[in-house]
Order: structure tokens, then sequence, then C-alpha cells
């Protein structure tokens, strides 16, 4: 036994391998168990609370069973409802805002378990009917003891696809019903796909372990080149004046221009659609959506890309709207667009090969909140494991939002298409661009702001190239982004007012204490500010100090 310290935490090891996190308790309560933790195979691990919230390593929750009694599942049934990085976090650093004893007491292991067992899949074989690159796949559902859930999940080769809410699940009107679903889905061509469907209980808490199909090779597929679809949302214009940005829109633009340049080269067609601010709603970006799914193929490359405001909660991520309105009593769950509808509308896109790049501003992310970073990790995880499609996020901060012209973490993916020196490494795929995201967001941010931002990603072993390198950063600046006349920051001193961000540059104005500007940009230690939407000099950051 090891003890913590302070006295308050102890270590266990028991005789099974694994190892247990303990608290002494208050007033002499007595030992209660935090945490386990215990290795698995391949080298993986895994750790749960008390309460059942698990975290591990990669495919941890396929290999590890949940067992209460005579009742076991694999904790990949209850991934979507247990999978929570954060309140494993905060029950082993004591739980010092209650988050994981709130958690605990609306759903826990025990509750999930007591709503039944999820219904068995059966595959209606005779049923099956394959049309060049689609397949009509037919399933029974047949209820267990814990009824039959309005939602199923089917997956093509990991990938989400079909209704989430098919006609004959809405219908049901008994927990003794079965169910036959039929649907529709998009094939690669030229190779064995693999379907997986999955049913949920009646409480829609639990998901029965996945039937599996394999599709074998049928048809033949053309030596066309495949195409690039690009979606990009940029909000800077909010309802709320201090929740207004300055680069999320030309960000938008300009990933999606710099993706034509380097996509050009790779693929047949690069076909692209930005919405900004007031376009950014749920109907346009459906439409928009359901334009993409209507020609899109499953051998062809998507990507999702969001910047502005965002925010993660109770392990679902939120995308902030054009129209979220907190004074009109808007609430981010109801009018925040939710991972609910991503995975609707993600469904409806059929490629095999995505990305979602998320670059949106989370409350003290950026300062580097440890809740608020392991809130972000835990919905992403939830937004990957959901959709199959590869996740890449970070938060950007308004009070430190321009490096040269862009949020940090669109700066370093446009960094990440420029040529290399020598020339090699011409393409750009998936897991290279993490990783160049990866070590540079953290690098730019504390360099040049004094704090550290630790990109998100989970790519799940789907790696692809995305273009062929070329210099983009200069392309995709343009003309830059329309800059606001709202001041965000005050002079908190007399300073001089320089043409370039050095002190050895004479200056030929002084501001005076008091004098309200817009920060632009940052440059280390120096500051780019305007006036009435007009650039107008350099000062010292430490010179301003942030509008309340």
């Amino acid at each position: 036994m090891i003890r913590s310290p302070k006295d308050n935490h102890f270590i266990t090891a028991a005789m099974d391998g694994s190892i247990g996190v303990w608290s002494l308790g208050a007033g002499g309560a007595g030992p209660a168990p935090i945490a386990k933790l215990f290795a698995i195979s391949d080298g993986g691990w895994f750790a749960s609370t008390d309460a059942g919230f698990f975290i591990g390593s990669e495919r941890a929750a396929e290999l590890v069973n949940v067992v209460m009694g005579v009742d076991a599942l694999s904790a990949s049934q209850v991934f979507e409802t247990l999978a929570r990085s954060d309140l494993v976090g905060e029950a082993i650093r004591g739980d010092p805002e209650g988050r994981h004893k709130d958690a605990a007491s609306k759903l826990n292991l025990t509750k999930i378990l007591e709503s039944g067992p999820p219904p068995r899949v059966e595959h209606i074989a005779d049923r099956t009917e394959r049309a060049g690159d689609t397949v009509k796949a037919s399933v029974r559902i047949v209820p267990n003891g814990g009824g039959i859930g309005k939602r199923i999940v089917w997956r093509v080769n990991g990938i989400s696809q079909g209704e989430v809410t098919p006609a004959a699940l809405a219908s049901l009107n008994s927990s003794l019903d079965t169910a036959v679903v039929t649907e529709t889905l998009k094939l690669v061509p030229g190779q064995v796909n693999k379907i997986e469907m999955v049913a949920y209980n009646g409480a829609g808490l639990v998901a029965s372990m996945p039937l599996r199909i394999s599709i074998d090779k049928f048809g033949v597929t053309t030596a066309a080149r495949p195409r690039l679809f690009v979606l990009a949302l940029g909000v800077d214009q909010y309802k709320k004046k201090e929740y207004q940005l300055s680069y999320a829109a030309h960000d938008a633009r300009s990933i999606t221009k710099a993706l034509g340049v380097v996509g050009g080269s790779l693929f047949s067609e690069v076909k692209t659609r930005v919405l900004t601010d007031a376009e950014v709603n749920d109907t346009k970006i459906s439409a928009a959506i359901d334009t993409f799914a209507a020609d899109a193929k499953p051998e062809d490359v998507f990507v999702l890309f969001l910047a502005g405001h965002g925010k993660s909660i109770a392990g679902r991520y939120y995308y902030y709207p054009h129209s979220l309105d907190f004074d009109a009593g808007h609430t981010v769950e109801t009018h925040g667009i939710g991972q609910d509808k991503w995975e609707a509308w993600l469904r409806r896109i059929s490629v095999q090969k995505s990305l979602l790049i998320i670059d949106t501003c989370e409350g003290d992310a950026f300062r580097g909140s440890r809740t608020t970073d392991t809130a972000r990790q835990t919905a992403m995880a939830q937004l990957q494991n959901a959709t199959g499609r590869n996740v890449l996020a970070a938060s950007r901060e308004a009070a430190f939002e321009g490096y040269r012209g862009h949020g940090v973490m669109t700066y370093a993916i446009l960094e990440a298409f420029q040529p290399t020196e020598g020339g090699q490494e011409k393409e750009v795929r998936v897991t290279a661009l993490a990783e160049h995201v990866g070590k540079r967001v953290p690098d730019i941010s504390q360099k040049n702001f004094g704090i550290f931002q630790h990109p998100t990603r989970k790519l799940e072993g789907n790696d692809f190239a995305i273009g062929i390198r070329a210099p983009v950063l200069a392309a995709a600046a343009g003309s830059g982004p329309t800059i606001p006349s709202e001041p965000t920051h005050v002079l908190i001193r007399v300073e001089t007012l320089r043409s370039k961000p050095d002190a050895n540059v004479p200056g030929d104005r002084q501001l005076t204490p008091g004098t309200q500007v817009r920060a632009v940009e940052f440059y280390g230690d120096w500051v780019a500010i305007a006036r009435d939407g007009q650039k107008i000099g350099y000062v010292p950051v430490s010179a301003i100090l942030r509008l309340q």
C-alpha cells in the first residue's frame, strides 16, 4: 500500500494485477474506493470509477467486460454513457467540485444495468440484396427483457450511415414487439465491405453487441480519382458582444481555399461550401450536407471545419450558431448545435475517409483549465465513436485569437500544407497533419501568449492523403478579415504607438491611459491594435488590459 503525501489517498495492488485508488474519507468515515486501474492484453490499460465511468487505451472497451452480480456487459456496449475521461479525472483528483458525484447521482453503472438488457439482433440473410455500389440489408430486432429503443446505428467499414430512428422502431407500441428494419447502405466497390449494426434497449442506455455482415467484392471499379468535399463553418458575429470574434469566418474561408489548392493536384475535383455568421443555421447546414450526400461516393473524401464558439457539456460537444442568444433565455443544450445533430447529418455522407476539424473557443480551455481540457477530450472521443470519423480539435480564445491573421490551430494546419525543405513527403496525410498540429499549437501558444493549448486528436488509425503540399499561407490570407470596431482592451499607461513590434522602432504618436482599442494580433510580447476598424500600430502586451 502506498499513501499520498497528504495522507488522504492511498493505492493498493491486488492479486489480479489491478491497482486501486482509495480515499480515506472525511471525519474518519473510513476508506472509500475512487478508481480501479488494470492492464489488458497488448499493453493496453483500463481505468474505472466506483460509479462505472471509465477511460482506457485504444480498443480497451472492446476487451473489458463490466460485471455486476450475474450481469455482464462489454464496456463497448455502454461506451456512449460511461466513457467519461473527464469524470474519471475528477474522481482521482478527489472530486473537488462534486462533478463526479453529481453525474453519478443521475446515471451510473447500477442504473444502466437496471434499465434492462439490450435486444437481440438477427440478420435476415434472404432479404439482403446488392445493386451496384449499394446493398439493402435487413435485420430482425428481438426484445430480450429490456425493450427496444427507438435508435439504431449502422456502420460501413466503421463509418456511420443510415437512419438513426427508422419508422419501424418509432411505431413500436409494446416492449414485447419484434421489429424488422431495412436500410440501404452505400459500399466501396471492388473490396470486401464490413457492415455493423447495433440496437439499444428501451431506455437507450445499453447497446447490443454488433451484428456483423461482410459483403464480398462485387462490380467493376473505374480508375477515376476520388473527389474532395469540404464544408467550412465560421461565426464571428454573435448576439452577445463579448462573444464576438475576429478570425473564425476568415479561417473558414482560408481553410477552404487552401484545401482547394492542395487538393486540386490530388483529387479529380474539389467541391466546397462555406457558411459564415448568419448563414450558420440548421437549415443551411442541413441543405449543404444533403447536397454533398446526394453526390458523394464512398471512395471520396470529406472535410468538415468548424470555427467560432463551442462547448463540451456532459461528454457532448455543442457548436454555437449565430442565432444563439443568452439574453433571450437560450441555453447551449437547447439552442446550440449538438452531437446528435452532427451525428445525424454526417450519417448522410457515405464517404469512408473523413476529417472533422474543430477550432472553437471553449471557455477557459485555452488557458489550460484541466477540467475543461478533459471535458473537451471526452466530447471529442464520444463524437468520434458516434460518427466513426477522424477528429482533430483545439480551443481558440478570443483574447488571443490572432496569430499571423488566423486562429492558432488554423495557422498550424495551413503551415502543415507548406512545401518542406528538399521537397520530401509531398503528400499531406491526416496522421502527419495531426502530428504537426500537435507539436506546433502548444509551441505557438506557449511562446506567444504564455499559455498552453493542447490539441485533441481521435484518428482511430484511418489515415489518408488530403492534398499535395503547396504554398497556401499567402493564398489563404487573401485580403484578410474585416476588423470589427468593437474595442476589446484598454490602455493602462502612456504608451508609444509603433509601426512594427519592436521597441527600437521610433513612434510618432502616444496613446493615453483609458484609450480603448481592439487587439488584432499578438507577436510575442507585442500586440497589433486597431481603432474604428482600422489597424493603427503596435504596443507592448503589458500596456493593455482586457475589457470586462
